[in-house]
């Protein structure tokens, strides 16, 4: 009889189930490390006073991903209003939008505000 020994058969494929687990092994582990963490996209504003005494407002929308609001809320320690777009907006990151203070108009340093944006302070005199 002619063939291949039985050692020699049981090596190559215990040599075989090595490189087929370890093949598998590493593409499993490459597909892991390359997986994105989930795109986080951040919301910054920036403000600046039109006319602080008649309450106007210039919010920017410096961060990279879309913002919508009716207003944004203001502080100063001692003065908390809304600043009003007027109704619901939404922002693009580059874009610009006018709010106006109705009511009491806070000064000194003022905090802009809502819980989905970011604070941003501005210097009101």
């Amino acid at each position: 009889m002619r063939g291949i020994s039985p050692i020699v058969s049981v090596t190559l494929l215990i040599a075989l189930a090595v490189i087929v687990t370890g093949g598998l092994y590493f593409w499993v582990a490459g597909q892991r490390m390359n997986t994105e963490a989930p795109h986080t996209a951040t919301v910054e504003i920036s403000v600046i006073a039109i006319n602080a005494t008649a309450g106007e407002y210039l919010v920017t929308n410096a961060g990279t991903s879309y913002f919508n609001a009716t207003a944004l809320h203001t502080d100063n320690g001692s003065v908390e209003s809304d600043c009003s777009f007027g109704g619901a907006v939404s922002v693009a990151p580059g874009e610009s939008v006018n709010c106006t203070i109705s009511g009491a108009k806070p000064t000194g340093e003022v905090i802009f505000y809502t819980e989905a944006i970011g604070p941003a302070t501005v210097i009101v005199s």
